[in-house]
């Protein structure tokens, strides 16, 4: 029987595999939205976590879209990032709130 570490090791892996590249995804897919409703900014690489969480902060605009729930979405894309990239573990509600925070995104 796998111990804990093996399990939880498990699980992280899994969660490499099955959610970074989906939240990779919607990064780029907020940073192209971001490039569209913000002047200057550089058209090639990639922004940091804090540059997509700063920019609508400082666009009433873009803070408030859609009732705020972009914002909300860009919040739950940095931090569960980097929740995976320090080798912590997702609870099931927080990739459930991802999955729905996503539909909400693409679909509202």
């Amino acid at each position: 029987m796998p111990s804990h570490a093996e399990l939880r090791s498990r699980i992280w892996q899994a969660q490499i595999r099955g959610l970074m590249p989906t939240i990779d995804e919607e990064r780029a897919w907020i940073e192209n939205w971001l490039r569209r409703w913000v002047p200057g900014l550089p058209s090639d690489g990639v922004l940091e976590p804090r540059d997509l969480c700063a920019l609508p902060q400082k666009h009433p605009e873009l803070k408030t879209w859609r009732g705020g729930h972009r914002t909300r979405f860009i919040y739950w894309l940095r931090d569960a990032r980097n929740t995976i990239a320090h080798m912590d573990l997702l609870t099931p509600d927080e990739v459930e709130r991802g999955w729905r925070l996503i539909a909400k995104d693409r679909w509202s």
